[in-house]
C-alpha cells in the first residue's frame, strides 16, 4: 500500500515514523516545501496529565478536560488521555538503534514536577526553543526508515466521490500529479493565513484544501488566543510567542495613553507568570492588555527589554473525522495534528495548553493503527509531471502581498471585537462578512483564504442566531449547522 502525508511538521512525520514500525513494507512519502513549520516555533511542552507521569493521573486529566465541557468526561476525552501518555513514553523511550537506525539517539527531553508534562527536543542556539531539534530528529528517523521526500507544495485534492484520486503538488521547476493509495492532511493550521497568529502563513493549509475539495469543517468559533505574541517595538505582529514559563521572573507593563511609555505595572499577571499560571488566565489577561491597546513591554533581568501583543493562537476550525483522524465521508483520506484539531476530544470546548501537541502524537498513532490493519496491497507512489515553471499557480507567491497582510488584519480586528466586546454578535460578523465583499471582490489568487473567512464570520452568525454550540459544521456553498 502507499502512503501520501500532506505536511512535514510532527503530527506528518510522527505518522510516516509510526507507519514504517508498523509495516515496512508499506510505501511511505512526506510531502514537504522545505518550509518552516508550526512545530518549530513550539516549545514543546505536551500534556498527558497534571503534575506527575504515573498512570494515576489519567483521571485527573479527563476531568480537566470535561472541567471546559461543563464537566461532562467523554469516551474520547478517556481515549485521548490514555493514548496521549501511552504515545509520550513511546516516544521517549524508544531506540532508534532497535530499529536499524543506530546513528540516531534518543529524543532528548525534560521534566519539572511543576510542568504539566513533558518538553521534548534539544534547546536551539537562539533561545529555548526546542522544536527545530525535535523535527530534525523525526526527520532523520524518517528517511533511516526508508520515508521518501518530496519537495513543494500540494495546491489541489482531486476527488472522485469520496475517494481522493491523486493530488497537485507544485514546486519551482514544474506541477505535477502525484497518486496513492491513501493520503494523510498534516499540512497544520489555517490560523496563520488568515490572522495575525502566532502560527505561520501556511502556502496552503490542510483547511483551505479540504474546502477547495468541498471536504467538511467544523469549530469556525473555537479559537483560542495567546497574551504573549511575538511583536517588533513598534507592535507589529510577528509569527511565534513567549512561552509564559520563561517569564517568572518578568515583569509586565502596559501602556499608558496620558504619558506615551509603557510604564503602567500589570501586577496580577506578573503574579500569574511567578506562580505558572498565567495560561489558565488567557482570556481574561487578554481583555486587560487589549483595554491598554493590546501591547505590552516585557521586562526581565539581564535582557533586553521586549514587546509581545495579544494575537491569535490556536484555531479549533479543523477537517471532520469520524473518529479523530478518519475524514468524514471518505474513503482514503485521514487528518492528523492541527489539521484535524483538538475539538473532537475536548467535546468541542477551547483547548488546554499542551494538548495541541499532544494530540498530534495521538493522531498519528491512531491513523497509522488503521492504516496498518487495512490488508490492502496496490499502488506504489507515482509521479507524472503535468506542467513547467512557466504555469505555476500564483497563490504560491501570495503570502508576501499587502492584500494579504490586509485580510489578516481585517479578520483578526473582527474576530478580537466578537470574542472581547460585549456588543451584538450579529451585528459585528455582518460588518466582517461585508468588509470582506466591499475589498477583496475577485482576488482569485487568495480568494479561498477570502471565502473561508466569510464562512467564519457567518458561523459566528449561526452560532448567534441559533444560539447552538459548537461543532457547527462548514462547506463551500452550504449552510450552516447542518
Amino acid at each position: 500500500m502507499s502512503v501520501c502525508i500532506m505536511g512535514s511538521g510532527l503530527a506528518g512525520l510522527a505518522t510516516a515514523v509510526k507507519l514504517k514500525i508498523n509495516n515496512s513494507n508499506l510505501d511511505v512519502c512526506v510531502v514537504t516545501n522545505g518550509k518552516t513549520s508550526n512545530t518549530v516555533m513550539a516549545g514543546q511542552r505536551f500534556r498527558p496529565r497534571i503534575t506527575s507521569d504515573d498512570d494515576s493521573e489519567i483521571e485527573k486529566f479527563v476531568n480537566l478536560m470535561a472541567y471546559r465541557n461543563f464537566s461532562n468526561a467523554t469516551p474520547e476525552m478517556q481515549e485521548f488521555s490514555e493514548c496521549g501518555l501511552q504515545e509520550l513514553k513511546f516516544w521517549t523511550n524508544i531506540a532508534p538503534g532497535n530499529l536499524g537506525v543506530s546513528e540516531l539517539p534518543r529524543i532528548e527531553w525534560n521534566e519539572l514536577s511543576s510542568w504539566f508534562g513533558p518538553q521534548l527536543g534539544k534547546p536551539n542556539n537562539a533561545g529555548f526553543g526546542r522544536g527545530r531539534n525535535l523535527v530534525s530528529w523525526f526527520n532523520a528517523f524518517a528517511e533511516n526508515l526508508g520515508v521518501k521526500f518530496i519537495h513543494g507544495s500540494v495546491t489541489q485534492l482531486n476527488n472522485q466521490g469520496t475517494n481522493i484520486s491523486s493530488i497537485t503538488v507544485e514546486n519551482k521547476a514544474n506541477v505535477s500529479t502525484l497518486h496513492a493509495d491513501t493520503y494523510v492532511l498534516a499540512a497544520g493550521s489555517i490560523g496563520g493565513s488568515i490572522f495575525n497568529s502566532t502560527n505561520i502563513p501556511f502556502v496552503f493549509s490542510s483547511q483551505e484544501l479540504a474546502y477547495k475539495a468541498d471536504i467538511l469543517l467544523s469549530g469556525a468559533t473555537l479559537n483560542m488566543f495567546h497574551i504573549f505574541g511575538n511583536a517588533k517595538a513598534d507592535g507589529a505582529p510577528k509569527a511565534g510567542c513567549y512561552e509564559t514559563d520563561l517569564l517568572d521572573s518578568s515583569q509586565i507593563y502596559l501602556f499608558n495613553n496620558d504619558t506615551g511609555k509603557y510604564d503602567i505595572l500589570d501586577e496580577e499577571t506578573t503574579d500569574l507568570l511567578s506562580s505558572h499560571q498565567s495560561h489558565y488566565h488567557f482570556n481574561e489577561i487578554s481583555r486587560r492588555f487589549l483595554d491598554h491597546g493590546g501591547i505590552v513591554n516585557i521586562v526581565t533581568p539581564g535582557i533586553k527589554d521586549r514587546f509581545a501583543r495579544v494575537s491569535h493562537h490556536y484555531s479549533h476550525l479543523g477537517v471532520c473525522t469520524e473518529n479523530g483522524v478518519r475524514v468524514k465521508n471518505s474513503d482514503n483520506l485521514f487528518a492528523v495534528g492541527d489539521a484535524v484539531t483538538t475539538s473532537h476530544w475536548s467535546g468541542h470546548q477551547i483547548r488546554y495548553p499542551g494538548v495541541a501537541l499532544t494530540n498530534c502524537l495521538v493522531t498519528a498513532y491512531k491513523t497509522a493503527q488503521e492504516i496498518s490493519e487495512t490488508n490492502i496491497f496496490l499502488n506504489p507512489i507515482k509521479i507524472a509531471i503535468q506542467k513547467n515553471k512557466t504555469s505555476l499557480c500564483p497563490t504560491l507567491k501570495r503570502n508576501a502581498t499587502n492584500d494579504f497582510k490586509r485580510l489578516k488584519n481585517i479578520n483578526t480586528a473582527h474576530l478580537f471585537e466578537l470574542e472581547f466586546s460585549t456588543g451584538y454578535n450579529y451585528d459585528t460578523a455582518s460588518r466582517w462578512i461585508n468588509k470582506l465583499g466591499t475589498l477583496f471582490s475577485g482576488h482569485t489568487h487568495f480568494q479561498n483564504l477570502v471565502d473561508i473567512s466569510k464562512d467564519i464570520a457567518a458561523c459566528y452568525q449561526h452560532r448567534e442566531e441559533f444560539s447552538q454550540q459548537e461543532p457547527i459544521y462548514l462547506k463551500r456553498g452550504c449552510d450552516y449547522g447542518y
